[in-house]
């Protein structure tokens, strides 16, 4: 794969990337869901960024967590919920509790969580979504580490996409494919509206050439 990408470099090089559309079917084929539900972005944290600064959320983010949610949220509309050591496992009852206090508009959990490595088990995450639903309340659930569990499948809530239209799963390729110099991360959700607005945000060429090629051979490898 390597090698095929270093051959393609000088065509790489001297061409204009593809845009979102284009990003999101290259990317389809690897992660089993159609384009539609798909944004490509230059990397998990140009996502948190535009998630978080720039659609106007009021967001609620469970700490200790990955601190650039706590970065990119301007201090008047972010709302810290402290997680209790040693564990620092998730309470999801008062942490929608607390959203639904907060008047938060959307709700951040890493899990497994960076830096603790603490999974909030999966029926847990599943009532959350429902609570936060009927609040109005996005759910945005990293599960950038996910792969690195025992068994991924019986941990991830992309199967039930469908279901929760308030649920938008967000992915670093950075750490499963080791290529964190791409720069390269996703959404999924099937909340059409809530993903055009992201790609609203986002620059008209957002990933490089080679990390599109990237895209473009990673289903034949």
């Amino acid at each position: 794969m390597w090698k095929r990408l270093t051959a393609d470099m000088g065509l790489i090089a001297k061409q204009y990337p593809a845009g979102q559309k284009a990003q999101a079917d290259l990317l389809s084929d690897a992660v089993d869901e159609p384009p539609e539900r798909l944004v490509v972005a230059n990397g998990a944290s140009e996502l948190i960024r535009t998630l978080c600064a720039q659609m106007d959320q009021r967001v609620i983010v469970s700490v200790p967590s990955f601190n650039e949610y706590e970065n990119a949220t301007p201090a008047e509309r972010l709302v810290r919920f402290a997680l209790a050591a040693p564990d620092f496992a998730l309470d999801v009852d008062a942490f929608a509790g607390a959203a639904r206090t907060a008047g938060a508009t959307m709700a951040v959990v890493v899990s497994p969580n960076n830096p603790s490595a603490t999974l909030t088990p999966r029926a847990d995450l599943v009532r959350l979504c429902g609570i936060l639903r009927e609040a109005g309340t996005v759910l945005l659930l990293d599960e950038s580490f996910v792969d690195f569990c025992r068994n991924p499948e019986s941990q991830t809530l992309q199967g039930l996409l469908g279901e929760f239209d308030n649920l938008v799963i967000l992915k670093s390729m950075s750490k499963v494919y080791g290529v964190g110099g791409l720069r390269l991360g996703y959404l999924v959700s099937a909340n059409a509206g809530f993903l055009a607005r992201v790609r609203s945000q986002l620059p008209i060429w957002n990933i490089n050439g080679l990390a599109e090629g990237f895209l473009r051979l990673l289903p034949r490898y």
